[in-house]
């Protein structure tokens, strides 16, 4: 009854002032009347609050909560000990060092489930090296690269007289080991369209070697640092194609939410200081085990003759 009231009232001062208010100043009034009514502050009438965005929420706390994958060089993890090392681990902690902030390792994630744990707010960025492809673009704000990879073409040792074009890559009795939305997958899908399939569950690019190793594939498309260092673990198993090889170049980045432009751009800046002073080529320097494996970013500057 109260509410019903309120409501005629309403009408009543409404009509006093003339069709409800056709003026800037009469539509004011209409809110003060009703906010006083039904117990709401003018100020705050219409009123609705934001969600907290993610770079608001790391200015808040003091702190970025990484999603990470271990994969050798980039994220390093003892298995005795537990302790981090790579090239991703030390670049994200000097970041957190020069901005001070503190870096917080939250989840450990595969490339297959990084997005989705980012999309549920688990953490606030994917601090792993994503490879800046078309798949990712969609859905993530991804920074200024810290450096680039070659994508090399592998394929078991003795077989590289057999392929010494695209098209003797491209035929359906040919086999591509990858994994569903990594860099094989992409090569295969784009340039390999007609060549058979070894597809593999999400777990690392040591099973999609091991694919081509053990004859269960033909080939597959991994950078250089993985690469070698499954063949030092295991020789005369694979043997690079360097008649296509690179077959591609990927700048390696990180990730965060679309939309998040004021975190990304504070990255951004943080990456290319870093550039600038040489900390990322010292990383660079002590985690490249195979010379050539990565390939730097260059400089946006040019020193005066």
């Amino acid at each position: 009854m109260k509410k019903l009231f309120a409501m005629f009232f309403i009408v009543f001062v409404c009509s006093l002032l003339g069709s409800f208010g056709e003026t800037k100043n009469e539509r004011g009034k209409i809110v003060e009347v009703s906010s006083f009514v039904f117990g709401v502050p003018a100020a705050h009438a219409g009123e609705k609050k934001e969600k907290e965005g993610v770079y608001d929420r790391v200015m808040r706390t003091g702190k970025v909560r990484c999603g990470y994958v271990v994969i050798d060089p980039t994220f390093i993890k003892d298995p005795n000990t537990g302790a981090f090392s790579g090239i991703v681990y030390e670049l994200m902690e000097e970041i957190g060092s020069i901005l001070d902030l503190d870096i917080e390792w939250t989840e450990e994630v595969s490339f297959g489930t990084a997005i989705a744990g980012l999309r549920a707010g688990r953490y606030d960025a994917i601090c792993s090296s994503l490879y800046a492809r078309p798949n990712v673009m969609k859905d993530l704000e991804l920074t200024e690269p810290y450096y680039f990879v070659p994508i090399n073409v592998y394929v078991r040792k003795g077989d590289r007289d057999r392929f010494q074009t695209y098209d003797d890559l491209n035929k359906p009795d040919v086999k591509i080991s990858y994994m569903d939305g990594t860099i094989p997958a992409l090569i295969k899908r784009t340039d390999f369209p007609s060549a058979g399939s070894l597809a593999l569950p999400d777990f690392n690019y040591s099973d999609i070697l091991l694919g081509v190793s053990t004859g269960k594939a033909d080939v597959t498309f991994v950078e250089p640092s993985i690469a070698l260092a499954y063949m030092d673990k295991n020789p005369d198993t694979l043997e690079l194609l360097p008649a296509l090889s690179p077959v591609r170049f990927f700048p390696n980045v990180f990730g965060v939410l679309k939309g998040e432009h004021d975190l990304n751009t504070m990255l951004s800046w943080a990456i290319r200081y870093l550039q600038y002073n040489g900390q990322i080529e010292a990383i660079l320097q002590k985690y490249e085990r195979y010379p050539g494996s990565f390939v730097r970013v260059s400089k946006a500057y040019v020193m005066p003759e």
